[in-house]
């Protein structure tokens, strides 16, 4: 309930202003994003999108490419869910130039990144965008349980926009009974 919600933002705050007169920049850099998350559920998306900044500014201080990616990920999630399908791309590609700038491998990422493109491409109605991204969903070599369920998804995405309607009831039904 939001009386939870405001006594654990103003937990969340103490704890930046603890944070900040110690000089501590990881915990400084949890503390927004946790105040982050209680913005966005509050529905209080730019104060929420500010708190991911500052959180990435700390990333950014602590010179952590892997942190910085997180925020980018988690503010094109804010920007997706309010249909801001061009910002949430801005987000991911920062992401994705920052991954590859800083050598930072990390598949689970990459997989974020390119299954967040698709659900943007797909509400964009870009199917050539989307079909570009299955492809290299399918190309990438990780083993998570969620791989699975993305490509599924992201084929029965593509054919609702290719207009594939009946190949695309037949893929969802088979997921149904897919005991994966």
């Amino acid at each position: 309930n939001l009386k939870q919600y405001l006594q654990a933002e103003d937990t969340v705050v103490e704890a930046i202003n603890a944070a900040e007169r110690v000089d501590d920049h990881y915990l400084l850099y949890a503390c927004f994003i946790q105040l982050a998350f209680l913005e966005n559920l509050k529905g209080n998306i730019t104060e929420a999108v500010e708190s991911f900044r500052q959180a990435r500014q700390e990333a950014i201080g602590l010179n952590d490419a892997y942190l910085q990616v997180l925020v980018d990920i988690n503010i094109s999630d804010i920007y997706h869910s309010n249909n801001l399908y061009s910002q949430s791309l801005m987000y991911l590609d920062q992401a994705q130039a920052l991954m590859i700038k800083q050598h930072l491998n990390e598949p689970s990422f990459t997989m974020m990144i390119w299954v967040n493109k698709i659900e943007n491409y797909f509400n964009m109605g870009n199917v050539d965008s989307l079909a570009k991204y299955n492809r290299r969903l399918f190309a990438i070599n990780l083993h998570d349980p969620r791989l699975y369920t993305c490509r599924q998804r992201s084929l029965y995405s593509l054919e609702l926009l290719r207009g594939q309607y009946n190949q695309a009831l037949n893929r969802l039904a088979m997921l149904k009974k897919d005991p994966i």
